[in-house]
Formats: C-alpha cells, structure tokens, sequence
C-alpha cells in the first residue's frame, strides 16, 4: 500500500525539533503494512467511501473501484449494545444463532485465515473503530473469568470484548478506539501473556487534543481553569448511533472525564448533537474561563471544523505502528499504555491516571521510546547456515521452556560451612533459559517472563544474539524467575539459589499458541524443550501433548528434551515417572547429566546402561554428560524411529563415550550453562547441513555423523565453560567447530588399530 501518511507522528520526518521518530527508533513504515478488517454492513469499501462524503470526490474515483475489491469480513454483533438506529442495516453480520463461545472461535479463525493470506511477519493489531457500544455491566477481573463467561455464554460480554479477546489468544494487541468499557483487568493479563497489548480508551483526535493542550496553556500562563464548556455537532454514522441513549452514556462518561486527573476542580460540560447536512464535518465550538489575578475570571473561545474520520485514521496508524515497535522490544504493558496515552481520551488498563496533558504525554512517549532503545540493541546479524554455508543447522530450532536469569557471583569463595561469609569478585546477569543454549540456536523462544528488569533484561540478552523473542510470554502478575550463582574461583564449579516465578504458572496450552500465533508458522528443524521438573504445569500427559503437538504445528521437526532438577534420591523415582513417562517416547533427542540419569533409570555406575534404559522408553538419541569425564550417545537401532526423528541414517544403533576436551591454558573456568551448551551443540548436530563444503566430510549436504556430533557437543561444551561462547553470538563459531569435529572424527578413526 502507499499514502500520504501526513498526521501519524511515527511517519512524520524530523522538523521544527520533533517528529522524525521512524528514523530515530527504527519504527515500521506502515506503507508496507497489510490493511483489512470486519463490518456489520455489506457496503464495498469504494462505495461505503463515496457515500461518506469525506474526501475530495477526485481522489475517490480514483480509489473507488479497487477499494470495491477488497474482502470485508463479516462483522460479529449484538443487537443490545448498539443503538437502535443501526440495527436494520446490520445485514453482513455472523448468524445469530451462534454461541458468544462460537463467535469468539470464528473471530480467531478470521485473524488466523487474514494473518495466513497476507503474509504477516510483524505484529497484528486489532483495532476498534466500530460505533459506541453501551457500556458492560460486567468487569471481568481475570483472564480465567472472562474465558468462562464466554463459554457460559453470558450476555454481558460485549462485541468489542470477543474482538480483544480472540486478539489476544491470537497474540495480537487490541486497541479500543471507542468509548465503550471494553478494557477490563482480564482483558490485559490475557494481551500480557502473549506478548501483545491491550490499549485505550476512545481515540483522542485533533479537537480534543487540542482542548487538553489549550488547558495546559492556561495552567502554564498562571491561571487556574474552572469552566470548560463545549458543543460539537456532526451528522456522521457515529454521532447518529449516539442518538440512543445507552450509547451516548458512553461517550459522555470519556468526554466528561478527560481532566480527571488533574487536581483542579474544573466543571467540564460537554454537549453533542445529529446533525445530518454536516456529515463528517465535525463542528467544534469551546468556552474556556479561568481564575486570574485575585480571581478575576479569563475566557477564551475557540472554533474547529474538521473530517472527523480523517483525523482518526493517524491514531490508528500510530497505534498499529507503535504496537508493533514495543512487541518487538519486549517493553512492559504498562510503559506500553503510558507511552500511548496520547492517542485516547481516556488512557485506561496501564495508563490509568497519567497526565492528561497532551505535551506531558509526548514527553513519557520519548522516555519510554528512549528507555527502549537502551534494553534493546539491534539483533546480531544472520550467520550463513545450511545449504550455501560452510555448514549448521538445516533450519531455524524453535525453542521452550524454562527461563531464568542467573546473577553470577564470579570469583568467589567457598567456606567450609554455610555460615561462611564468602566473597567475590563481581556480578555478572546472564539470561539463562533452560532452553538450551540461546548462543547457539538460530530461531524463536517461547518462554513466560514477568513485566519486569529481570525480564526485560532477559530479553535483550536472547534478541542481541539474533533469537526471535516476539513469542515470549509477559506475564504482569509473576516475576522473572532469578537464579543466584556462586561461581567457584578454585574449580569453576557454582552453587544455585532459585525463585522459579513466572516458570510455576506457564502451561503448554501457553506455548503452542506461541508457536501457532502469527502468520506462518516459523521455518524449524527442531523444537528443543527444557526443564520440565521445574515447570509444575507441564508435566506427565500435558509434556507429551506438548512435545507431540509441537512436532506436528513445526511440520515434523525434530523435538529434544533437556533435564534439570532432578531429585537423585531413590525415593524420587515415582516424581521422575510422573514427570517424564508419558513423554519419553516423543523425545527424539534427550540429554540428562550421569546423576540425573541414574536417578531417573535406577541403574548406577553404568551410563551406557542407563542410557539404554530410555532408549527402550522409546527415546531417539539419549546423550548422558559426566563433566570432566565427557560424554556417553547412544542411538535407537529401529530405522523406523530414527526416520520419525529425522536422524541420520548412519546415527542407528550407534553408542559411544567420549572424553571431554581439555579447557585452554588459562582460561577462566564457568561451568554454568555447560550442559545447555552441550545439548545445544547436539541438536545443531541432529540437523546439521554440510553445505557446500561437506560437513559430514563426505560431499555437499551430508550430515554428521553420531561420533562428529557428539564431539561437536562437547566442543560447544569446552568453549562455553572456557569463556568463548560467552558474550557474543556464536553462529559462526558453531559452524567453524563442526568443521573441527568432523576432522577430530575422521583423525581418531584414521588411528584406530
């Protein structure tokens, strides 16, 4: 699409001092955005412009008959939240007959199915700019709430509600341009848990803005504003909906309130009125009386005409805009609301209570824009994987899980008891999600983080390095889970003080509409899981679902498992069994450390017995770690399984251990993270493209083999515990270590007698 896109502030350039934040922030250019949407009305779009009678006549034929081919969905209604007037016209609607449950399912659908067609690879928002509605007599508290009231089919969820909640389900933000009590609690924490915003209430176009902008004006002279007292009129449809009463309330209640938080006790009256010949050409008309000097009274008159439809249009092109830049930087729902409250004439949800005034509200949006820029630097750049490369992973590997942000004490002492008072040398805050190791892994998390520093830091962590973080989870009720570490200056060692937070409430249910949100699904070769002893929810049956139904929404991906936290007590082995059971034989890839693996089996002193335990579970590839020991990998000898997994031929019925490779001379020793890293390097492994240098060591395109993959683990593992895979992104470093693996298999197989 093109336009001129004058009016929208996230469009503007730079000039007299402000603007220009597109260039500045690196926001979307919404010249490249896909527009589309519902209506109660089956007007094409050419003709439903035409007889609006907003713009000039010539640019509409110009439009009119490519605007007539656009698809509009049908609109979902309820005749008893809007006015009268609209009721006989509502003939491109879902049929009545529906279930408000039902209704919420096909607006999903409708998102899914336009998201699907478009192409959509940023992110979606969903904005209401339908007539007023009358005011819910509901306020839905939780999101567990609202969802039972749909399915109850409670006559109080209103239109716009199911709009913003099958946004949210779908990860979209939810903008309510009305006036009506749309956002509620529920409606925030279920934006909040997948990403996404739920913003307003009611857009604040020019002749308001220019009413909170002209109080601040007499505020700033000295003078205290006591009356406000105004009238519009226009003939528009929207104004002819608030000839009905329970409609009107609505608009009133924001229209009255625009001052509210402002100390000063202003008696603020305002008046609308139909008038048909004015159409769109709203009329504005306000009387403004203040206390001066020993209360003598000043009074200022001003007069607008304007399109009203034309000066809302910007603020719904700055709000899709702006959703799209915080989503993809992780900011917090409320600094979200704050930074926008410029566009609504009631900030709700988040914004509650900001300050009215329109310049006030461009600073927070500067601060917040600035605060950003700050947590978020820009991605790392592609690394050449797969075909073409020098050889890695075939595709992108789509991980969840737990995630965490450790605080590293490096250097430090350990006492002889707990009393101890210990020392060390510094802190160090490093984003460690049980996910593998995000160093390594090209593609997207799915994680639940709390609206937080810790959050917030997490994520810039895992998007410096390249992760796709648009599918992480905020929840604005948890905190980020935060590990304590001690890292030991004698061995590299650490201890592990833990609050696993926002970890104890995220569900599988969470994580496949992470992964199924948004337009296609991502491009994976392998959807890596970890930590399930350490997320209450995902356990048993819902780990099997998970694990199974990821595969199928990934198209066959290969799946992995990573465990921690593992009770290595006899009397543990009924929790092991009722944690990973169910799921053993969706686990394509699984890594356990030797304690955790004998723990789980029962079988002591023998990894290659116990990883021959879960082989027989139904496991692919079980990889057992032994620290300075190194490593023992096994392989299923069925093809058939190894087929369903997507392993190489040549991996089945392989088992070998391998010693671990010895750390460079004075490197500073970090064990923390070895095994993520391990089992990240496995993985890679797993789906590993030669590219055309031959990665496997035998043409272009072949993968590794089980001893090159195994020892491409522990090189991710030696290199992580050693300090180079810490602090940048390592893509290419996988890469060159694979060519090392390779040539180290192919050189211990050259010595062998």
């Amino acid at each position: 699409m093109s336009a001129n896109l004058l009016g929208c502030i996230t469009q503007l350039p730079e000039k007299g001092g402000s603007g220009g934040y597109k260039q500045r922030y690196g926001l979307a250019d919404f010249c490249s955005a896909a527009v589309g949407g519902w209506d109660i009305r089956g007007t094409p779009l050419g003709q439903a412009l035409y007889d609006a009678r907003i713009l000039d006549f010539d640019l509409v034929r110009q439009v009119q008959a490519e605007m007539d081919t656009l698809h509009v969905m049908p609109g979902v209604w309820d005749a008893d939240f809007i006015g009268d007037t609209q009721h006989a016209t509502a003939t491109h609607v879902a049929p009545a007959s529906l279930s408000v449950q039902a209704k919420l399912d096909l607006l999903r659908g409708d998102i899914k199915k336009w998201i699907r067609e478009q192409g959509v690879t940023g992110h979606t928002t969903v904005i209401w700019s339908a007539s007023v509605e009358r005011p819910s007599e509901r306020n839905f508290k939780t999101a567990a709430e609202l969802l039972s009231a749909v399915e109850a089919d409670d006559p109080e969820v209103s239109p716009s509600m199911l709009y913003a909640a099958a946004a949210a389900l779908e990860g979209c933000s939810f903008v309510n341009g009305g006036s009506q009590n749309t956002l509620c609690a529920a409606l925030a924490e279920l934006a909040a848990r997948r990403g996404a915003y739920a913003l307003g209430t009611d857009f604040k176009a020019g002749q308001t803005k220019f009413k909170t902008a002209a109080v601040e004006y007499i505020r700033t002279m000295g003078l205290t504003p006591k009356v406000i007292a105004s009238s519009n009129h226009l003939g528009n449809n929207d104004m002819y909906n608030l000839t009905s009463k329970r409609t009107l309330d609505a608009k009133m209640r924001v229209k009255n309130d625009i001052f509210g938080p402002w100390e000063e006790d202003i008696d603020h009256q305002v008046r609308v009125m139909y008038t048909p010949l004015i159409g769109d050409e709203k009329r504005d008309i306000v009387e403004y009386t203040s206390w001066g000097f020993l209360n003598s009274t000043h009074t200022m008159l001003t007069y607008t005409r304007a399109m009203d439809s034309a000066l809302c249009v910007p603020l719904m092109i700055d709000a899709a805009v702006w959703c799209d830049h915080f989503a993809r930087r992780g900011v917090a729902p409320a600094a979200a609301a704050q930074a926008t409250a410029y566009l609504f004439k009631v900030p709700e949800g988040g914004a509650k209570g900001v300050d009215p005034g329109f310049f006030r509200q461009m600073q927070r949006l500067r601060e917040v824009l600035e605060e950003a820029a700050l947590l978020t630097p820009a991605p790392a750049a592609a690394v050449p994987w797969g075909p073409g490369g020098a050889g890695g992973p075939r595709g992108a590997i789509v991980c969840a899980g737990l995630s965490c942000l450790d605080l590293q004490l490096c250097g430090s002492t350990q006492g002889a008891s707990a009393e101890t008072i210990n020392t060390f040398q510094e802190t160090r805050p490093v984003a460690s999600t049980g996910i593998a190791h995000h160093h390594l892994l090209s593609g997207a998390a799915a994680l639940q983080v709390g609206a937080d520093a810790n959050g917030r830091e997490l994520v810039r962590q895992m998007a410096a390095e390249g992760v796709d973080c648009s599918r992480v989870i905020t929840d604005p009720d948890q905190q980020t889970a935060l590990a304590v570490l001690p890292i030991y200056a004698a061995t590299g060692g650490r201890g592990c003080f833990v609050n696993l937070a926002a970890n104890n409430t995220l569900t599988a249910a969470d994580i496949l509409a992470q992964l199924t949100h948004g337009a296609a699904q991502p491009a994976a070769a392998a959807f890596h899981f970890g930590y399930p002893h350490f997320l209450p929810l995902i356990q048993g049956e819902a780990l099997a679902g998970l694990l199974r139904d990821a595969k199928a929404a990934l198209g066959g991906a290969l799946v992995s498992i990573d465990l921690n936290g593992v009770d290595n007590d006899d009397a543990a082995r009924n929790r092991h069994e009722a944690v990973l059971g169910a799921a053993l034989p969706h686990a394509d890839v699984l890594h356990a450390n030797l304690e955790e693996a004998e723990a789980i089996s029962g079988i002591k002193g023998d990894p290659a017995a116990a990883a021959q335990w879960f082989l027989a579970r139904g496991v692919a590839v079980v990889a057992i770690t032994m620290g300075a020991d190194g490593a023992h990998v096994a392989a299923t000898a069925s093809a058939a399984r190894a087929a369903a997994a997507r392993l190489p031929a040549s991996w089945c019925g392989g088992a070998l251990t391998l010693p671990a490779y010895a750390l460079p001379a004075g490197a500073d020793a970090n064990a923390n993270g070895a095994g993520d890293t391990f089992v990240a390097g496995l993985v890679c492994a797993a789906v590993w493209d030669g590219g055309s240098g031959g990665g496997g060591g035998s043409g272009g395109g072949a993968p590794l083999t089980l001893e090159a993959a195994a020892r491409l683990a522990l090189l991710c593992a030696m290199e992580r515990v050693s300090g180079g895979l810490r602090g940048r992104g390592s893509g290419a470093c996988v890469t060159a270590l694979g060519a090392r693996a390779v040539a180290d298999a192919a050189a211990a197989a050259a010595a062998a007698p």
